[in-house]
């Protein structure tokens, strides 16, 4: 896949993403966006397949997976001369004011054949809209809610953890 194309499939994957929040969150999306990426979310053993690599330099673990980069330096970081992961899952993560910020979930695995990336039928493979997360007990009869339930979530979970 070509910068180009990459970049394209980027943008149609936020904006399919954005349409899929309507009428499900309280939030306000700003038209900024940024970008928290989490590499290696898959296992990724060594391929037989010619087609498939990994990088090196996205091995786990990953300290900068709650940076926010922007979509120059998204592209930077995951279009590899052609090599792009086979999945990327998007998920709408939280909003401040200025930014909405998408967590951007990447397969460890890598290829330069367009026929093998993951989600062809979305439209702009190799990404996937995955989201908005829906708080615990949620119907489609429900209200909307507040995006931010699964990030606070998750920094709770983190705190646990440490």
């Amino acid at each position: 896949m070509n910068r180009e194309t990459f970049q394209r499939h980027l943008n149609l994957a936020v904006i399919a993403m954005r349409g899929r929040c309507e009428g499900l969150i309280t939030n306000t999306l700003p038209i900024l966006n940024r970008f928290l990426v989490r590499l290696n979310s898959s296992y990724d053993a060594t391929s037989l397949h010619v087609k498939i690599k990994t990088f090196l330099d996205h091995e786990i673990p990953q300290e900068d997976k709650w940076m926010p980069y922007s979509e120059s330096e998204v592209i930077e970081r995951l279009w590899r001369d052609n090599y792009v992961p086979v999945w990327i899952d998007v998920t709408p993560y939280e909003v401040d004011g200025v930014y909405t910020y998408f967590q951007l979930r990447c397969a460890g695995r890598f290829t330069d054949d367009d026929s093998m990336l993951y989600h062809q039928h979305e439209g702009y493979s190799p990404f996937h809209c995955f989201g908005p997360f829906v708080p615990p007990g949620w119907t489609s009869e429900s209200t909307k809610f507040d995006l931010h339930h699964y990030r606070d979530r998750i920094k709770r979970e983190n705190r646990e953890r440490d």
